[in-house]
């Protein structure tokens, strides 16, 4: 008779192989369970296999849902179970079940779907990270008078952080542009983009970097963040010196609306 725990392993894999498409019973499992009317202990194993595969498929569904919307549901459970035969579930929590999927996207989705894909996945799994990311520190976000009482001669001096539920993405297709209003667009150009994706309250934003500001926020997501003089610096490499300290001037303002600066520590 086999341990309780050999039993246990073997239950998770018939139900991890179930899920993927393909259930294998350990003998040892398979003379424990018992026949019961039209079902043999095969076909009742089964019956938890498919459950704990639909319900990472259900999961899957809540954390892509403009990619099923546009692939279909049918399309996006053909994918969602090629995703778990490859990769199977190895976290306690559903949480990170969809961590490796637009990866699995780009190297495996069929030739007849949109080549987009990958990118629209990897912008979902970027609005569910900053979703779960901490809030700001204590001291909030920066604001306007925040900066009003900032004397012009310290504004070189003046350090910035970001707050902690910001991603940057480096994309191959404008995959933002499809997001508002139409989520069955399945023709989209290539063009190299850069999104950032942040959080304010309870609510999820993104929006498109230009070259300029890119460098900027790259410095800015460091563990010590960045001086205003260090930012104006970056600007001045993606746009001219001439017109750096303006340009620098207005992404801040830009930033402290977006409520992406943390506050200074009084």
């Amino acid at each position: 008779m086999p341990s309780l725990r050999e039993l246990q392993v073997a239950f998770f894999r018939a139900l991890e192989t179930g899920a993927a498409g393909a259930m294998r019973v350990a003998s040892d499992l398979r003379a424990t369970v018992e026949s019961r009317g039209t079902l043999d202990a095969d076909g009742r194993i089964d019956v938890y296999a498919q459950m704990y595969w639909m319900r990472i498929a259900d999961v899957l569904r809540e954390d892509f849902p403009r990619l099923a919307t546009l692939v279909g549901d049918d399309r996006f459970h053909v994918l969602a179970r090629a995703y778990l035969a490859a990769t199977p579930s190895q976290h306690p929590s559903l949480r990170h079940v969809g961590d490796g999927f637009a990866d699995h996207l780009a190297s495996h989705a069929p030739a007849e779907l949109p080549a987009f894909l990958p990118d629209l996945a990897r912008l979902e799994r970027a609005r569910l990270d900053v979703f779960d990311a901490p809030d700001a520190p204590d001291a909030g976000v920066l604001t306007i008078a925040d900066l009003r009482r900032v004397p012009a001669e310290e504004w070189g001096d003046l350090r910035l952080h970001v707050i902690p539920a910001l991603r940057i993405l480096q994309l191959s297709w404008p995959v933002h542009t499809v997001w508002p209003d139409d989520a069955t667009t399945t023709v989209l150009q290539p063009a190299p983009t850069t999104l950032r994706v942040w959080r304010d309250e309870s609510r999820v934003y993104q929006a498109p970097m230009d070259d300029a500001e890119s460098a900027a926020v790259a410095l800015l997501i460091g563990d010590g963040g960045a001086t205003f003089a260090e930012v104006c610096a970056a600007v001045a490499i993606a746009t001219s010196p001439a017109e750096a300290a303006q340009h620098a001037a207005a992404l801040l303002l830009r930033w402290v609306d977006d409520r992406l600066i943390v506050a200074p520590v009084s």
